[in-house]
């Protein structure tokens, strides 16, 4: 989350700042940016347990960010509530399969709800209740939410062995069956945004061919899946993320494999210009985030480093035209033989510094808080 403290015009005098921070005016509004640029810190193991799906947000309705985790050994969806200061307190807990994890608000509260994707469909815990509600979908190896019809409602995206599949929500938490989007029979990682401006959400994911692109349809159905070839070597991408890199208000894509990172930028309907490639040396591609890491309204990229012998958390900051400067790193764990990879990561701003932290699935639940240096 961007730490807006005050609207600026085109004027820094007024903007407030704290130490190792600079003033910054983007698109009106003031920011704390980091003057020597950020870095993470050490993490903070929440729980050590074989994990699903890891998501963060306030989903306690305090104000404050919490984490989110799915115990694929205890079968459990817990939840880690947020102090504001970078801690958290003790789990709380619900019985459920577990599979795969989204957070919205599916009922219209404002108030953020979470959704469990599990083999015989989905449950809901909507904010404030303390009982999960069943949902009967199918195919929620990933699931996602957006609004794919664009009448005010979060829809449900789920998908799995090469199948996708849309689902409207009927406001009260509720989905319903709508339309099928056909997959790679491998996806990587499946992201929900509105690429071509229409006020309904689309679907990208990544494979081992390289990046598809589904464009929603009026009523909710989807359009024809596009395919976007990259030359990446290997197991293809894995991880997608979509932001506005470039600030023209337009959505991005940045994806992952072994060997590259890459940024494609959107034209604003639907398509991506040629991407700009960043070397890159890991056994394992993996998951991706885009965030405001720095402070300065631009989101930056953090990524796993999925070697054999040394996890890595990567961080790589964006210029105002959307290029990624060097990558730095916070080692996780060095360790023979093969270390669990780091599966999932999620961001919110767990102490209310302004600049977003992160939260690690690898071997357990990690946060990670983001520091200027």
């Amino acid at each position: 989350m961007a730490d807006s403290v005050q609207s600026c015009g085109t004027s820094c005098v007024a903007c407030p700042t704290r130490p190792g921070t600079q003033p910054i005016c983007t698109a009106g509004i003031c920011y704390k940016q980091c003057i020597n640029g950020a870095q993470f810190g050490p993490p903070q193991l929440l729980l050590a347990a074989p994990l699903k799906a890891i998501a963060a947000g306030d989903v306690t309705g305090d104000g404050l960010a919490d984490v989110v985790y799915l115990n694929s050994q205890m079968y459990t969806l817990v939840i880690r509530a947020g102090n504001g200061a970078g801690g958290f307190q003790a789990p709380t807990s619900y019985n459920v399969s577990v599979e795969s994890l989204a957070l919205g608000d599916v009922n219209g509260d404002g108030k953020l709800d979470v959704v469990v994707g599990h083999y015989q469909g989905v449950s809901v815990l909507l904010a404030g209740t303390s009982t999960l509600k069943e949902s009967s979908v199918s195919e929620t190896d990933f699931i996602d939410l957006g609004d794919v019809d664009a009448d005010g409602k979060l829809d449900l995206i789920t998908g799995g062995g090469g199948l996708g599949r849309v689902y409207l929500g009927n406001g009260t938490g509720g989905f319903t069956f709508k339309d099928n989007v056909m997959l790679s029979q491998s996806p990587g990682q499946v992201t929900v945004a509105d690429f071509n401006a229409d006020g309904r959400s689309d679907v990208v994911f990544s494979s081992y061919e390289g990046l598809h692109v589904a464009l929603a349809q009026p009523g909710g159905t989807m359009g024809t899946v596009s395919t976007i070839p990259l030359a990446v070597q290997d197991y293809g991408t894995r991880g997608v993320a979509v932001g506005d890199v470039n600030g023209d208000g337009k959505k991005d894509v940045v994806t992952i494999s072994p060997t590259q990172l890459l940024v494609l930028i959107g034209n604003g309907n639907g398509t991506f210009q040629a991407p700009s490639a960043y070397a890159e040396n890991f056994e394992y591609g993996g998951r991706l985030v885009l965030a405001d890491f720095n402070g300065d309204g631009r989101p930056d990229v953090a990524y796993p480093g999925n070697a054999d012998t040394v996890k890595s958390i990567w961080l790589r900051l964006t210029d105002p035209n959307g290029a990624l400067g060097p990558a730095s790193s916070r080692v996780l764990a060095t360790q023979t033989p093969v270390h669990p990879l780091i599966a999932d990561l999620a961001t919110a701003d767990f102490n209310q510094d302004g600049l977003e932290d992160l939260a690690v699935l690898f071997g357990g639940a990690h946060v990670l808080l983001t520091a200027c240096k």
